[in-house]
């Protein structure tokens, strides 16, 4: 395992805000893992651990850090029956590979989270989810490095302590837990398709009646090429910031003030607004700010245009936060994890 000094992580983020780490190494197994904690501890720096970067914002210029670049393949049934199938996949995989994989064996259960950059071990910490799907809802179990004890370990789905875009390995467990495979369920029936307009108006323009699985996958890969940028052009990290939940009676006071106002009702009683309409209310759909500017076609996603530094990011994201407050009463927070 080769260990890099004073790395630019500039470009193994899809944001690509220049950040330098003055430790960097690429893990390919579980074993690199281990040297990896091994070295860190012996110059007495913590460690940072990177996959696909498309859900990282370093906040920093230069970070005394050990950066590991999760790198760990492979892709094998376990288990099989009739109705699904156990996989367990390497943390490493590129994500939308492995739906793909997923959709061309008609394995069904994330194809409505198709074209989501990132690697499968980012899925779990973010919880990913899109059109009323969730990665936590196929997550059978996810293998762990266990820092603390020096071992490998697994934690079952409900150890996860998953919810909406968050799990333990961004609260209780943060830094204590690097992920190295996860195993998914997934069934071999014919999935419903997602109830979403979007999906629908796909599906009709198509003459679509009984969409397949690779139908229900294509109609959101898309959709998502219509809303969002690729990263490989646009440096983004496509949705910037959480859909906010609210109780009955803030959703009430905000239908008051905008009667059209997007909002789906949970089964809590609880009501998730869009957090997209709310920034294309407050005006900042295809608006430039320095060198940040939100999506022409998505409010939701914030991209660097030019040379974006992390000082211009953090104050307009506290800027959007404070109008949101401001003008609807509630929090909203960002999706991408701040380093």
């Amino acid at each position: 395992m080769e260990i890099r000094k004073n790395v630019d992580l500039k470009s193994l983020t899809t944001f690509q805000l220049s950040c330098v780490s003055h430790f960097y190494t690429i893990a390919k197994s579980c074993d690199n893992v281990a040297e990896a904690i091994e070295f860190a501890k012996e110059k007495n720096v913590p460690i940072h651990i990177l996959g696909g970067g498309s859900n990282t914002i370093f906040t920093n210029p230069t970070i005394e850090v050990l950066v590991v670049k999760i790198e760990i393949r492979g892709m094998q049934i376990i288990k099989e029956n009739d109705s699904s199938v156990m996989i367990c996949v390497g943390a490493g995989e590129n994500w939308n590979d492995f739906v793909d994989y997923a959709v061309k064996n008609n394995y069904s259960g994330i194809e409505a989270l198709s074209a989501i950059p990132g690697t499968v071990g980012g899925t779990p910490i973010q919880n990913v989810g899109a059109y009323g799907a969730e990665v936590s809802d196929v997550i059978i179990s996810v293998e762990v490095f266990d820092i603390q004890e020096g071992e490998v370990g697994m934690l079952l789905n409900e150890e996860c302590d998953f919810s909406y875009r968050d799990s333990i390995f961004k609260k209780s467990a943060k830094d204590r837990y690097i992920i190295t495979n996860v195993i998914f369920k997934l069934s071999k029936i014919q999935p419903k398709s997602p109830h979403y307009p979007g999906v629908r108006e796909y599906f009709e323009s198509k003459n679509i009646t009984n969409p397949s699985l690779k139908d229900i996958s294509q109609s959101i890969v898309e959709i998502r090429k219509n809303k969002l940028p690729d990263p490989s052009e646009v440096a983004s990290c496509g949705s910037f910031f959480k859909n906010p939940f609210v109780n009955e009676e803030t959703y009430l006071t905000i239908k008051g003030k905008y009667p059209d106002v997007k909002a789906f009702k949970i089964e809590d009683g609880s009501y998730k607004i869009p957090a997209g309409w709310i920034l294309e209310i407050l005006g900042y759909k295809g608006k430039r700010i320095g060198n940040l500017e939100f999506y022409s076609q998505n409010a939701l996603v914030l991209t660097n245009i030019g040379n974006a530094t992390t000082d211009e990011l953090l104050k307009l994201v506290k800027k959007v936060q404070l109008e949101v407050k401001k003008e609807f009463g509630i929090n909203i927070e960002p999706e991408p994890v701040f380093v």
